[in-house]
């Protein structure tokens, strides 16, 4: 049985509405790992999110998206998760976008240097 559900909804299914809603065991305790269960299989775990954020093209960019990011989440746009797994993709991306720039920096270095040799 496939059961789909945006996030926060529950599907009509019989035995989803049993556990969830009304199974008289559940209103004296019930069986918690069971709820669990099946809360884990209809809700899902990520959900897209939206969060304006620069064009990173270096550090100062990633600090800026940052900032937005911190401000989402201080303003209850996002939860302190997924602002976390933000950071995450933006300090990586960060720092791809500082070894590209080393590396175009070391090259121009490197193509000097061959420069100078060959008039010498």
């Amino acid at each position: 049985m496939e059961i789909k559900a945006r996030h926060g909804e529950l599907p009509q299914s019989g035995l989803v509405q049993f556990h969830l809603c009304g199974a008289p065991h559940n209103r004296k305790g019930g069986d918690v790992p069971m709820l669990k269960f099946l809360l884990d299989r209809i809700l899902p775990r990520d959900r897209p999110i939206k969060i304006a954020l620069p064009q990173i093209n270096n550090p100062h960019d990633a600090t800026e998206a940052l900032s937005a990011v911190t401000r989402a989440v201080a303003a209850g746009e996002i939860a302190p998760g997924e602002g976390a797994a933000v950071v995450t993709m933006v300090a990586g991306f960060a720092r791809l976008v500082d070894i590209s720039t080393f590396e175009k920096r070391i090259e121009a270095l490197e193509s000097e240097i061959m420069e100078l040799r060959s008039k010498s």
